[in-house]
Order: structure tokens, then C-alpha cells, then sequence
């Protein structure tokens, strides 16, 4: 049989079992978002930054062109 303070000990021990099936939730979900955003620059500036790369003309230096 079980007794109140066994019966509480499992409990608590289920509520951290659902924290941490959210916690693990949200950190797959971060993952998945990170790696959505990396896939969109690289897709964005990664033709940019491999002809700036190639090119044998100097490139200007970060900085140089300042928004208005």
C-alpha cells in the first residue's frame, strides 16, 4: 500500500517529468527555428559572401558603407 508521503514523493517526481517534456519541447523547437533562420541567410548571403570571397577586387571593410 501505498502511504500520503509516498503518494506525493511520485507526484512531485511527475511534475518534474513534465517539466522537463517542456523544457525538452521548447529546446526542439528552438532548434528547429535556428536552424530555419540559418538555412534562410545562408540562402540570402551566401552567394554574396562567396563571390566576395572569390573575387580578387578589394572589398570595401565593414563600416565603410554607413546607412543614411
Amino acid at each position: 500500500m501505498v502511504d500520503k508521503e509516498q503518494a506525493e514523493v511520485g507526484e512531485a517526481f511527475g511534475q518534474v517529468v513534465g517539466g522537463c517534456k517542456r523544457l525538452l519541447s521548447s529546446a526542439e523547437q528552438t532548434h528547429q527555428a535556428a536552424t530555419e533562420v540559418k538555412a534562410a541567410h545562408q540562402a540570402e548571403y551566401g552567394p554574396v559572401h562567396a563571390a566576395a570571397t572569390t573575387s580578387r577586387a578589394r572589398q570595401a571593410k565593414p563600416g565603410f558603407y554607413k546607412p543614411l
